[in-house]
């Protein structure tokens, strides 16, 4: 963990500490030296890796944040995919190598978790795009629509624009402005439904009127009246 490569720095640099006490007259120096040096080798590499955990604390941090904008996710996966690469790039031959391979897995966890995230955005951008685009559609068909089939059309169109914005997870930035539109078009479809049915009602009249009428004229063909 963290502490216990913070707890090795420690006694290092007390071991350090302790071997620079040696005069150099002892018959000890040239052994103290040369573990001075050893040590200074596992410094170096455990302070690396500190620094790397570092990083890693911030990218986390990031990435707990479950609602923000594209920008802000791809600067966090940038942050994950630099730790990633250098704790790649540690040597087999660091002391600190065997708890870097550790950490990997948890690493690349995240990044793939940002990635997810992205993706989500995106995905969430293009739908609240189309949903707009095809309201614009409804809008237009609208202010053509005369027939029956045509109201039906301008129907369908604003279900599908509704449709879309229901597909935005309330974890994206874009939910927040698909609310509202929501609300829009979900009136703007209780209108266009309310008028189909009244059609619909018009049409189913008109025929029952046109058959009797149609019956009448048969009949009087017939002679029957």
């Amino acid at each position: 963990s963290m502490e216990e490569l913070l707890q090795t720095r420690h006694q290092i640099q007390r071991a350090n500490q302790t071997l620079n006490q040696i005069p150099a007259w002892s018959q000890h120096h040239s052994q103290a030296v040369a573990l001075r040096q050893t040590n200074q080798t596992h410094l170096t590499a455990i302070e690396q890796m500190l620094a790397i955990e570092q990083r890693a604390q911030t990218a986390l941090q990031k990435s707990q944040t479950s609602v923000k904008a594209i920008s802000d996710w791809r600067s966090t996966q940038m942050l994950w995919q630099q730790v990633i690469a250098e704790v790649s790039g540690i040597s087999p031959s660091s002391p600190v190598f065997a708890y870097a391979q550790q950490q990997l897995p948890g690493y690349r966890q995240q990044l793939a978790g940002v990635n997810r995230a992205i993706a989500a955005e995106q995905k969430a951008q293009q739908a609240l795009k189309t949903a707009k685009s095809t309201a614009s559609l409804a809008q237009t068909r609208q202010g053509m629509a005369q027939s029956l089939e045509s109201l039906q059309k301008v129907q369908a169109t604003w279900q599908v624009a509704i449709n879309r914005l229901r597909e935005i997870p309330n974890t994206t930035t874009s939910f927040a402005e698909a609310q509202p539109l929501l609300t829009n078009y979900g009136t703007r479809l209780s209108l266009i439904r309310d008028r189909v049915a009244q059609e619909q009602v018009s049409l189913k009249t008109y025929r029952r009127a046109l058959g009797l009428a149609q019956k009448a004229q048969a009949a009087q063909q017939q002679q029957k009246w």
